[in-house]
Parts: C-alpha cells; sequence; structure tokens
C-alpha cells in the first residue's frame, strides 16, 4: 500500500509538471522534454550497458539531443525544413 501511495503521488506530481509546462508555453515544454529524453538515454545506457558493449554516454546524449533540438527548431518555427 505504501508503494502505491508513493508512486501514485509520484504519478500526480509528474502530470502537474507536464500540465504547467504545457501552459508555460512550448518553449518550456520542449527543454522539459528534453529533459526527460536526456534521463531516458540514461537509463536505456545503464539497461544496454549489463548486455555487452555500447556506445559512450556522451555520444548518446549529444547526438540524441541535437536530432530533438532540430526537429524542435522546426516545430516552433525557428528554423526553416530545408536546414534539415
Amino acid at each position: 500500500m505504501k508503494t502505491f501511495l508513493i508512486r501514485s503521488l509520484s504519478g500526480a506530481i509528474y502530470a502537474a509538471i507536464i500540465i504547467g509546462s504545457i501552459f508555460a508555453g512550448p518553449l518550456v515544454f520542449g527543454l522539459l522534454m528534453l529533459a526527460f529524453l536526456i534521463l531516458a538515454i540514461i537509463e536505456l545506457h545503464k539497461i544496454l550497458r549489463e548486455k555487452g558493449p555500447v556506445p559512450s554516454l556522451g555520444l548518446l546524449i549529444v547526438s540524441s539531443a541535437l536530432i530533438y533540438l532540430s526537429a524542435f527548431s522546426v516545430v516552433i518555427s525557428f528554423m526553416p525544413v530545408q536546414f534539415l
């Protein structure tokens, strides 16, 4: 029961942060998603490291962040699609 309560509270906080970032604007939401992307890459790297050799964590983070930021900059009309 204690685990359920902790998970429910964590989920409510997560939802509040997501909803708050949506109301704060596309830039805040995009940066929050970038932070989640980096955390997900770190977790994926930990899992894959147990299975065998993997690329460096820095390379994974930088390449994923660049791909995300280039797509995000097109979505918010910061960069034209032709540059991709």
